[in-house]
């Protein structure tokens, strides 16, 4: 999940590349909970709730305190597949976690272009 957040953040703040003289580090803290959602008969899940969590901070480079702390949140969901087609499953959780990613970086660089579109942020 991080490196999909990860390669989300970076396409969307550094779309030619990384910067060559960078003025700010972006630290993020990122959890995840899965909650079944849709139980059988059988007592098993068919469904399953992703939630990912992430606490953000921005540093300016050489600065020991961040000039902005976030959390934001993503859910997306799943379905288990019987044993039969684990690679189905696997499928299905990676693509909810990329979801997921995708929302958290659009939040996060939203929230940070906000900011930096201040006088006193940038």
């Amino acid at each position: 999940v991080g490196q999909h957040l990860y390669n989300e953040l970076r396409d969307r703040m550094n779309p030619a590349g990384a910067p060559s003289d960078p003025h700010y580090d972006l630290v993020i803290k990122l959890q995840q909970r899965s909650d079944q959602l849709l139980i059988l008969e059988d007592q098993t899940a068919s469904r399953i709730n992703l939630t990912l969590y992430a606490d953000y901070a921005l540093y300016q480079r050489g600065t020991p305190s961040p000039v902005l702390r976030g959390q934001t949140r993503a859910t997306t969901s799943y379905d288990l597949l019987n044993n039969n087609v684990e690679f189905a499953t696997i499928q299905s959780v990676d693509d909810a976690q990329r979801r997921g990613a995708q929302s958290l970086a659009d939040d996060i660089t939203n929230r940070l272009a906000v900011f930096l579109a201040k006088p006193t942020g940038g």
